[in-house]
């Protein structure tokens, strides 16, 4: 991943609201689920921004897929909270995943440091695209 990932975490502050077309926001149900989910980093905001990851895989997605959850504490650990993962329904080289990040630079530190896990798992990092999103 670059160091150019996104250099102006401020400017994607107001761009998208996830999950909106799945259920309706002053649905029960909705409101439970946001309720439910504990967003805040280790300096106690609450504004920590949701990315979702798109990328190619070149090993099986049930590899990868293993190999993501078996990961997760180290993840868990750095601050991050996954809330999806998973594949394209017609193709599943084409895995996303979302998940509440610290910060962005923790995000690209992260990336960075487990880079060798990553591509072992068979994720393509040089195909992986990255939307900065919040519901804040």
């Amino acid at each position: 991943m670059s160091g150019h990932l996104h250099k102006d975490v401020n400017k994607y502050k107001q761009l998208f609201v996830i999950i909106t077309y799945l259920v309706d926001k002053n649905s029960t149900i909705f409101r439970s689920f946001l309720g439910n989910l504990k967003r805040e980093n280790s300096k106690g905001d609450l504004d920590m921004p949701t990315v979702i990851m798109k990328a190619k895989l070149e090993k099986p997605y049930e590899h990868w897929v293993k190999a993501f959850d078996d990961h997760k504490p180290v993840r868990e650990a750095a601050g991050f909270k996954d809330i999806y993962r998973g594949h394209l329904m017609d193709d599943a080289n084409t895995i996303q995943a979302v998940i509440y990040t610290p910060s962005m630079e923790a995000l690209d530190q992260f990336m960075k440091d487990e880079a060798e896990v990553i591509s072992e798992a068979g994720h393509i990092a040089e195909s992986t695209e990255i939307t900065v999103c919040t519901d804040m």
